[in-house]
């Protein structure tokens, strides 16, 4: 594989807080790639590993809707070892093709491949440095049963299901520990970055994205008091909740010189991109296209496939949507399994539709 960007590859075991870490490497200028995720979509209708699934594992698979219920696929998977082979045989090699399809076509300088089972895959040889996350078990435990509702004891026997951290921690260039605040693992990755990927230096930071660089930023080419108040002041929430939004949402800064003028805060699951809040001095600012330009253009770097607006951002912003080519969709006509997904996220007994705009198709969408 030949290609200008550096790839970081990130694994880690369950619960140490790898799509974490992921996702504040998307907020420090880089493309995030989460293996997952794509294993996801090969198995959906539109998906080239769809039929063949079915065909080795039955059409008892399939949920009313005609897809694939990930449950009962992993009943049968999980329980039976050459079965889980037949299928990771069958789905990683479709996996690696996309990722290195996805990261031959980015335009971001540095690309961060998050998957479990990375240092096992045919993905840690295109690989420039690997990057492990790291807990302790006792976090791990308390993350599964505050995030996934589990008890203590299928916490316990999940962690314990899996090869011990130290198989992983081994090979690892960079170790970034989440045992602490938000903060303390932002830091820890500017810190790697610097270190291992040279992210300073000018080559790199004239590639960052495709923003106008007078006016778009990654949040860390800001100095970090800057960023802080301005989050402080117009979300009135503290500062470790600022930290925390870096690791669950993406963070778009947009300067008016060297001031900054706005934050967007957007989802980027799964690549859709849903607009989730914009802050703000200027109660204005849904009249201007500056946001949506700045919001559709940062999904563009991240490789985001639609665009998506929630009722409560769309409000009032007819005239500009319209101007901006998006378009009002029941989310069940969305032609693709991810999009319909993520605009049935969106509706409430107010909101039965949901305002789009489609930037490309899918990578895994097998073509007719």
């Amino acid at each position: 594989m030949s290609t200008r960007v550096k790839i970081i590859g990130l694994t880690g075991n369950i619960a140490t807080g790898k799509s974490v870490v992921r996702r504040m490497l998307a907020n420090s200028g880089a493309l995030g790639l989460d293996a997952d995720w794509i294993a996801h979509r090969m198995l959906y209708p539109e998906g080239p590993a769809f039929h063949p699934v079915i065909e080795i594992f039955g059409e008892d698979l399939l949920t009313e809707h005609g897809e694939i219920s990930r449950q009962k696929l992993g009943e049968i998977v999980f329980s039976n070892p050459r079965k889980l082979t037949q299928l990771e045989d069958l789905t990683h090699p479709l996996v690696t093709k996309s990722i290195i399809k996805r990261i031959e076509a980015s335009t971001c300088p540095v690309a961060a491949i998050e998957a479990i089972k990375l240092l096992e895959s045919d993905l840690v040889g295109i690989c420039d440095t690997i990057w492990v996350s790291h807990t302790s078990t006792e976090s791990q435990i308390k993350r599964l049963m505050t995030a996934r509702g589990m008890t203590r004891e299928n916490a316990e026997w999940r962690i314990s299901a899996q090869p011990p951290q130290s198989e992983k921690l081994n090979p690892a260039e960079v170790v970034i520990n989440t045992e602490g605040s938000f903060r303390s693992t932002w830091r820890q990755i500017q810190s790697a970055l610097n270190d291992t990927i040279k992210w300073n230096q000018p080559s790199d930071a004239m590639h960052l994205n495709r923003l106008d660089p007078d006016r778009h930023h990654p949040v860390n080419h800001l100095l970090p008091h800057r960023v802080e108040d301005f989050w402080r002041i117009h979300s009135r929430r503290d500062i470790p909740s600022f930290y925390e939004t870096l690791g669950t949402r993406m963070v778009l800064p947009i300067l008016d010189g060297d001031r900054i003028q706005r934050l967007l805060i957007w989802d980027d699951w799964n690549f859709t991109a849903v607009l989730r809040q914009v802050l703000s001095p200027d109660t204005g600012w849904h009249r201007t296209v500056d946001v949506l330009t700045a919001f559709e253009a940062d999904a563009r770097s991240k490789q985001c496939e639609i665009l998506l607006l929630p009722d409560v951002i769309a409000k009032d912003m007819q005239a500009v949507l319209e101007q901006m080519d998006f378009e009002l969709h029941m989310p069940q006509s969305l032609s693709y399994t991810a999009w319909r997904q993520a605009g049935e996220g969106l509706i409430t007994s107010e909101q039965t539709q949901v305002w789009v705009k489609i930037l490309t198709q899918p990578y895994e969408k097998e073509r007719e």
